[in-house]
């Protein structure tokens, strides 16, 4: 890092003039960009590197970044490397957090290779326990919904996928409800935000996101498939590597061709986590008026989730739900304190809540992660506890391991033998 670098606390309202560039973790920034879009910023997500080794993303780091960090690196510099980047237009977000994971540090050292390549481009961060600052209530609630709702039409694909029986029916009813739910959550609604929140709180602010996802899922009813019985398989883990399919090197796809249906834990999962915990934090505080705020914003959006779910119950039954977020804690903390903030009580409570619905799990990790070390420290604990699940933890550094492909394939011969 070169002499006079200063990270800067960039505000969304300082990138008026600038295209802000989302990377893509999964199909959710596509939500991210188009809330953007319908409140007046020019955003767009990043496009995917082909470079299957990350070679500019290892270049600019120094080895103590976890693979997300390498690939958020590589997509932002290979946009800044483009001919057409235009220095003094363009912005990117990043995420961050605090606790017991480098994701915290992403934005700073991402900046800073910026910094010293002479390129002074802004990285704007939300904080993950204020994920929506200076947004507004109503993006907050509208991001929401429209992850929650994205989140479900992939796990429609999920279980549909390994039974049709004309390959490729599946994706294209995806891709193309992705599409539709995108241009529903960008359009600009009109009016004051208190007339947003007026009809947010009225529940009139998501008929047409709802009359979407019927069509969308008429379409997976209705898709030719084989009676078969195959074993469910929870994804879960760190949040990025369990649902970027670049980190896992399509994961879900290779546990379908090997016979098994992925639930794939959502990326909601763990802002639920988040509301549960400032409400639980404002409380503590005795902060009534941040209490009652984060109170009536999580309540919505927990009637909002039920809602879109429960439109999705004719292909998911009994998983078009996930657990609450204090059913998640309260499982979680029978492994780990719920003090130990993070990741590793959320994949631990979902894991436990799923245990008895699901025929194994696998808990996915970024290379020498620490929550998700210590979600693997547990494995033998819940294993237990469970009838003794198969339980498979995989860690990701980018490269491929022929290992870790041969432990797949004993892992999911295992599931299929269980389910005879």
């Amino acid at each position: 890092m070169k002499p006079g670098f200063k990270f800067r606390d960039y505000k969304l309202e300082d990138l008026r003039d600038r295209k802000i560039w989302i990377p893509h973790m999964c199909d959710s920034a596509y939500i991210l960009a188009a809330v953007l879009r319908s409140m007046g910023y020019n955003s767009g997500v990043l496009t995917r590197s082909q470079d299957a080794g990350f070679s500019i993303g290892r270049k600019y780091t120094n080895g103590d970044q976890c693979l997300p960090s390498i690939i958020t690196t590589q997509d932002i510099l290979e946009r800044v490397f483009s001919q057409d980047f235009q220095v003094d237009n363009e912005a990117f977000f990043q995420g961050k957090s605090e606790g017991p994971c480098r994701f915290g540090r992403y934005c700073m050292n991402q900046e800073a290779i910026l910094h010293d390549l002479g390129i002074n481009v802004p990285i704007l961060t939300l904080d993950n326990r204020d994920a929506y600052s200076g947004m507004g209530s109503d993006a907050k609630i509208r991001i929401w919904d429209g992850m929650v709702a994205l989140s479900l039409l992939e796990r429609c694909l999920h279980f549909t996928r390994p039974f049709e029986i004309e390959p490729g029916t599946s994706r294209e009813i995806y891709d193309r409800y992705l599409k539709g739910i995108v241009r529903v959550i960008e359009k600009r609604i009109p009016g004051s935000r208190t007339g947003k929140r007026a009809r947010i709180l009225l529940n009139k602010h998501k008929c047409e996101l709802l009359g979407t996802i019927e069509q969308a899922v008429e379409e997976f009813v209705k898709v030719k498939k084989r009676e078969q019985k195959k074993p469910v398989v929870f994804l879960t883990g760190e949040i990025y590597v369990r649902s970027s399919s670049v980190a896992n090197q399509n994961l879900a796809e290779r546990i379908e061709n090997l016979g098994g249906v992925v639930l794939l834990e959502p990326v909601t999962s763990f802002f639920d986590y988040i509301n549960e915990f400032k409400l639980r934090e404002a409380r503590d505080e005795r902060e009534w008026r941040k209490f009652l705020k984060t109170w009536i914003d999580v309540r919505m959006m927990r009637r909002d989730e039920r809602d879109i779910a429960h439109l999705f119950s004719g292909v998911l039954g009994e998983f078009s739900h996930d657990a609450s977020a204090s059913e998640v804690i309260a499982r979680g903390r029978e492994y780990v304190h719920e003090a130990y903030k993070g990741e590793a009580i959320v994949t631990l409570g979902a894991s436990e809540y799923f245990a008895s619905r699901v025929q194994g799990i696998v808990n996915v990790l970024p290379f020498n992660c620490m929550p998700g070390t210590v979600v693997s420290s547990k494995t033998a604990e819940l294993r237990a506890r469970n009838n003794n699940i198969p339980m498979l933890n995989l860690s990701y550094d980018g490269h491929s391991d022929p290992v870790k492909d041969e432990q797949l394939g004993v892992f999911m011969y295992q599931l299929k033998e269980r389910i005879r």
